[in-house]
């Protein structure tokens, strides 16, 4: 992976090893290992990201004295955690955030949650543009030029010949809310018996769910898992709904490549999710765990295909006009300088040099 990275974007690679999960041993050597690093390369701004990675890093750099460090907050692990792990991840968020000159989150209600929480201060934190972590490509994403995946009997047939596909995409995890989907599928069938669902991804065996949700999906002759792929824009192709039922995110991609794909997407109110999908006019948002209603929604879309034509659009628009890559890129650039020229290490000239559009195309 960083291999490819470096070819990709001719960049300088270091590896430093570390767990996602808390062993305390790994983790001091990960924190002296990046904190030789920082002290031989001495870079002028570190970026810190994702739970452990944002806590090792931040405590690695603010002991190497990198003047200026920025902590971009992309989801609570904490949230849907009890007791002591809760308290913990609190902690550990907190120290990231308090270690960090700036904290940027990738969605207002990320940002919101967050303060609530009170691991930021609501006046050192901001939501880059509107918001996301890297945007969606509109070309990639494009049902004008993406080809329907070889799913037999759904890919290679029109849209009017084909049953409905009900789809997702995405790790299948616990906190992705299978069951939900599972259980509103069950209903969804109830009056469309020819539905289809189609599961995009592999099961994450580190975070699984329950055994049960597992195995009834994968004995269910109506559904089908793909595994892991690596062009879901094809397979988003075949889906007549997109199904969301996070109960975390920070601001979720697969909701935003399904809208670029003129895909309807119905999901819970998740934070991070309601930022994904404007209700009524993208897509619908329904309450968390209710699979009722969700499959209330989809039924709604199954049964107007104006409706969903109407709302597919509209979620295309959306990401064309507000999530292309660049202009996210261009709002970090300009947290980057406007962090430097307040540490003292950007003039304003350089400021304006930095964010200027041949600088940015560059």
């Amino acid at each position: 992976m960083l291999d490819k990275l470096m070819q990709r974007d001719g960049v300088v690679v270091h590896a430093v090893p570390m767990s996602r999960s808390i062993h305390p041993l790994r983790d001091v050597r990960a924190i002296l290992q990046l904190w030789r690093l920082l002290r031989e390369v001495r870079p002028h701004l570190v970026h810190v990201s994702t739970p452990k990675a944002a806590l090792v890093g931040s405590i690695a750099a603010w002991l190497a004295g990198v003047p200026a460090r920025i902590l971009l907050l992309r989801g609570l692990a904490l949230e849907g955690s009890t007791g002591l792990r809760r308290q913990v991840l609190r902690v550990a968020e907190s120290v990231a955030a308090r270690l960090c000159h700036r904290t940027l989150c990738v969605s207002r209600s990320l940002r919101e949650a967050a303060c609530t929480e009170w691991i930021v201060n609501r006046h050192e934190t901001a939501v880059p543009a509107q918001g996301m972590s890297n945007g969606v490509d509109g070309t990639r994403f494009d049902p004008r030029t993406v080809m329907a995946a070889n799913l037999p009997g759904i890919g290679h047939r029109s849209i009017v010949e084909r049953p409905p596909v009900i789809g997702f995409v995405g790790r299948m995890s616990k906190d992705k809310g299978l069951d939900v989907i599972a259980d509103a599928f069950a209903l969804v069938r109830r009056e469309f018996p020819d539905a289809r669902l189609l599961l995009v991804g592999g099961w994450d065996e580190s975070s699984p769910p329950a055994e049960a949700v597992r195995t009834r999906l994968e004995r269910d002759p109506f559904v089908h898992i793909t595994g892991a792929v690596s062009d879901p824009e094809t397979w988003l192709k075949c889906m007549t709904v997109f199904a969301f039922a996070s109960r975390r995110e920070g601001f979720p991609n697969a909701p935003m490549e399904a809208a670029a794909m003129e895909v309807p997407v119905v999901a819970t109110e998740a934070t991070g999710t309601t930022d994904a999908v404007l209700n009524g006019i993208t897509g619908m948002l329904v309450p968390q765990g209710d699979a009722t209603a969700m499959a209330g929604a989809i039924c709604q879309y199954l049964r107007s295909p104006e409706l969903r034509r109407r709302h597919g659009r509209a979620g295309r628009q959306r990401v064309l006009r507000e999530f292309q890559p660049e202009r996210i890129w261009e709002a970090m650039l300009s947290e980057y300088v406007g962090l430097l020229h307040e540490r003292g290490l950007a003039s304003p000239e350089h400021a304006v040099a930095a964010a200027s559009p041949q600088r940015r195309a560059a």
